[in-house]
């Protein structure tokens, strides 16, 4: 593969996946705190209407309690927040290197240049791949204070 092979089909592809996964992790991140906030917001407003002829509304109130709390974990299960900047950074830093080989500035003005691309191109995504299974597949450890004594 050549470099114009390579900086379109691998350097090019890895840029626009980073950036597409980047994107829709912020799009997602933002929706879910946006509704996160709205319900929040609700409680109080609705605490004014409860009385002795509406009392149903502390249901609801509590309901709306019970759906914040979900999406408080669902945004913390996903990790829409850390990919996003994870994601925006690799994309970031293949930018960098794609522009300074292109521009034959900094590291990539000898004649091992082409290679030195490869090379790093391939740790970026091998650093950002480590990243992503070290917080995505690893569970915390819990802390002694969460764990519970055995009677």
């Amino acid at each position: 593969m050549d470099q114009d092979q390579y900086i379109s089909t691998r350097l090019e592809d890895q840029i626009q996946w980073y950036d597409r996964k980047s994107g829709s992790c912020k799009k997602w991140f933002h929706r879910l705190k946006f509704l996160e906030i709205c319900l929040a917001l609700t409680i109080p407003f609705l605490g004014n209407f409860v009385d002795e002829n509406h009392l149903e509304i502390t249901h609801i109130m509590g309901g709306i309690g019970v759906i914040i709390a979900a999406i408080t974990g669902f945004i913390s299960l996903k990790k829409y927040e850390e990919l996003w900047v994870e994601y925006r950074s690799a994309a970031e830093m293949l930018k960098r290197e794609k522009h300074l080989f292109l521009t034959k500035s900094a590291h990539y003005g000898g004649h091992k240049a082409f290679e030195m691309l490869v090379e790093t191109v391939k740790d970026i995504i091998a650093k950002e791949t480590a990243k992503w299974m070290s917080n995505t597949l690893e569970a915390p450890t819990p802390t002694e204070e969460e764990v519970p004594e055995l009677a």
